[in-house]
């Protein structure tokens, strides 16, 4: 082990960013599964609504995967990533002011 390397204050703190990141990125759009009930209940849909929600995202998502790697070759990680936490950062803070169908419906792709 070389001794006269330098801790690396910066890579250490991307890392921590990078990590703490990706674990609320993945976890925002599932969370809706710990909290089916109340979630229903604050936001005034039916179920039906709901899992049409559920579905538009699902859906989207899905086509947007395939997109995604296209974009990986092409764009650099940083931006890539920086673009994903700002969005889903954006997104996270609309859906925390509880919005109605319709809007959650405009947000994840769908149509009602």
């Amino acid at each position: 082990m070389n001794s006269n390397k330098k801790f690396d204050m910066k890579k250490w703190t991307s890392l921590l960013v990078l990590c703490c990141g990706t674990g609320v990125i993945f976890q925002l759009p599932y969370i809706r599964n710990t909290f089916y009930i109340p979630l229903v209940e604050a936001l005034n849909l039916s179920n039906e609504e709901f899992g049409a929600l559920s579905t538009s995202y699902a859906t989207i998502s899905m086509i947007c995967y395939f997109f995604g790697g296209w974009i990986a070759d092409r764009v650099s990680p940083r931006k890539l990533l920086t673009i994903s936490f700002i969005s889903t950062g954006l997104v996270g803070l609309l859906f925390s002011t509880f919005p109605s169908a319709y809007q959650g419906s405009a947000v994840s792709g769908g149509q009602q």
